[in-house]
C-alpha cells in the first residue's frame, strides 16, 4: 500500500496500484484542474465531462506500467489529451461526411459562430496542439518535462513549440480585433 506521501508527490513505484482510497483522493486532488483543461481544450462542457469520466476510468483500469511514467497526474493528463485527440480525428470524419452529404443534397448550412470574446475566438483558432500547450504551459503552469509527458512530445521541442504557438495566438487575436503587446523575450514560460 502507498504511504500517504505518495499523494502529496504524485509519484508511485512501477509496481504499485492506488488503493481504491487513494484513487479517490487523487480524484479530488485532480479532477478539477483536469475538467478545466479538457473543457478549453474541446470548448464543449458535456464533451469535456465525458472526456474527463473516461480518462480517470482508464486511469483505474490502466495504471502506468512504463519505467519512465511516474508521475501520476502526467499520466492521467495524457490520457485526457489522447481522448480529446481521439474526438478531434472523429468530428474530422464527421465533418468531412457532412460535407460530402452537403454537397450530395445541395443543403446550405449556417456556419456556427463564435462567442464574441477575442480571446475565446483565437484560442478555438488554433490547432488542438497550441492550445494544449499554452493552456498546459500558462494555465495549469507545467513545467517542459511535465508538458511533454502529456503531450507526448519531446522535451527540448516544447520550447520552439510554444514560442511558435504563442506567435499563432498573437496572430488570431489581432485578426480577432484584439491587439495584445508584442512578445517579449524575457517571458519565455515554464522550464
Amino acid at each position: 500500500m502507498l504511504q500517504e506521501t505518495a499523494l502529496s508527490s504524485p509519484m508511485i513505484a512501477r509496481s504499485e496500484r492506488l488503493t481504491e482510497v487513494e484513487f479517490e483522493r487523487f480524484y479530488e486532488q485532480t479532477i478539477t484542474g483536469l475538467w478545466r483543461y479538457v473543457h478549453q481544450l474541446v470548448g464543449d462542457t458535456d464533451l469535456a465531462k465525458d472526456i474527463v469520466q473516461t480518462a480517470f476510468i482508464r486511469f483505474w483500469e490502466h495504471p502506468p506500467h512504463r519505467e519512465h511514467e511516474q508521475n501520476l497526474k502526467a499520466y492521467l493528463y495524457r490520457i485526457a489529451t489522447n481522448l480529446a485527440y481521439d474526438e478531434f480525428r472523429k468530428q474530422k470524419r464527421r465533418r468531412r461526411l457532412l460535407e460530402r452529404l452537403r454537397r450530395a443534397s445541395r443543403i446550405k448550412t449556417e456556419p456556427s459562430s463564435y462567442p464574441n470574446e477575442p480571446l475565446y475566438r483565437a484560442l478555438k483558432r488554433l490547432s488542438p496542439r497550441d492550445r494544449a500547450l499554452l493552456w498546459l504551459a500558462y494555465f495549469e503552469g507545467y513545467t517542459y518535462e511535465e508538458m511533454a509527458s502529456i503531450l507526448n512530445l519531446k522535451t527540448k521541442s516544447l520550447g520552439v513549440l510554444l514560442y511558435r504557438a504563442r506567435k499563432r495566438f498573437e496572430q488570431c487575436l489581432r485578426q480577432c480585433g484584439y491587439h495584445p503587446k508584442p512578445y517579449q523575450q524575457a517571458d519565455r514560460g515554464p522550464k
